[in-house]
């Protein structure tokens, strides 16, 4: 079943009396119980885009065209009153990337936890029951709600802000960078934590994230975004084992992989282009070594050979680029 549909979606901010515009025609879907990994350089899109679902996007951003559907319904069309009364927390939820940020520093956690509930009236049982079986959900000790995030960990801030993502039970849930600042073995322990609170409520998870790692360990299916478009999709297999867009190989290959500690790992030249005035044709085409002059002319994204699609002219050579990709040389800044 299709819980989350989006169509042609396009994101602008206003800056400086200017437009950026973030997010260009993306379009995707969510299945009821699919993990879906969006992967992709800071400033690519990825964040705003699942920002739009809620309608959390600052004053100056705006959805300027497309739909993003919700079992049937337009979110885009929601007011906010009947985003925060019918959607938000109850039908999708939303796990912050910096939980410090996220929680209120001058409420005990068991305050918050019971502030969501109350705000949602909840009332399928004692409120302050409901308070110490999420805490216990997501391994934190009953007996800390009386804490402040400051006297918790970073990795036990996180698992706070987790627990109220989880307060009403809905059957999605948005974690964006929900690992970053967090070092690599309470990164591991709060990966668990969310696959398996998603498996075992067979929740639907749209996971943001720039380290192709995470999404490569716990997503169904990738989402690859460069300069605001959706440049490659696929199972997690088809992504990985068979990557068709020369970003995502150079992603793979920017990443060190267990098992190959001897690999040298590739530096991708240059930066994103600038999204107030997005070049024409290719935005990857600055940096990538593959280019010709065909890449002048936009690319459409199209279902290549190895069943999966991708936003460029020569899907057909993946496996030569796959080849040179891994070759630090191949890397050069073309600029």
């Amino acid at each position: 079943m299709t819980l989350l549909e989006l169509t042609d979606v396009s994101i602008s901010y206003s800056v400086d009396a200017t437009e950026l515009h973030a997010v260009d025609n993306v379009s995707f879907d969510a299945e009821e119980g699919e993990i879906i990994g969006i992967v992709g350089e800071s400033g690519c899109g990825k964040t705003t885009l699942a920002k739009s679902i809620l309608q959390l996007l600052p004053p100056n951003g705006r959805v300027d065209q497309g739909e993003i559907m919700w079992k049937g319904e337009d979110l885009v069309q929601l007011s906010r009153k009947d985003l925060n009364k019918s959607i938000r927390w109850k039908e999708i939820s939303w796990i912050a990337q910096s939980a410090m940020n996220a929680l209120d520093p001058v409420y005990t956690i068991g305050a918050q936890l019971r502030e969501t509930l109350k705000i949602h009236s909840y009332d399928e049982k004692p409120i302050d029951e409901q308070v110490d079986y999420l805490l216990k959900r997501v391994g934190i000790d009953p007996g800390r709600k009386r804490n402040y995030p400051h006297e918790l960990s970073g990795g036990q801030r996180q698992r706070v802000v987790i627990a109220m993502a989880l307060a009403l039970d809905p059957p999605m849930i948005i974690a964006d960078e929900p690992t970053t600042g967090l070092d690599v073995g309470i990164q591991k322990e709060i990966l668990d934590l969310i696959t398996e609170i998603q498996t075992n409520r067979g929740m639907t998870m749209l996971l943001i994230t720039h380290d192709i790692n995470v999404v490569a360990e716990i997503a169904d299916r990738v989402l690859v975004m460069y300069a605001g478009q959706l440049i490659e999709q696929g199972t997690k297999q088809e992504i990985f084992d068979d990557p068709s867009h020369p970003y995502t190989i150079g992603l793979q290959n920017a990443f060190p992989r267990l098992g190959q500690r001897s690999r040298t790992l590739v530096t991708i030249p240059g930066a994103p282009p600038n999204l107030v005035d997005p070049p024409s044709g290719c935005r990857f085409k600055t940096r990538c070594p593959f280019s010709t002059d065909e890449c002048s002319i936009d690319p459409p994204l199209e279902t290549t050979s190895n069943g999966h699609v991708a936003k460029c002219h020569y899907t057909e050579k993946k496996d030569e680029f796959q080849e040179m990709g891994q070759i630090p040389g191949t890397w050069v800044d073309r600029r």
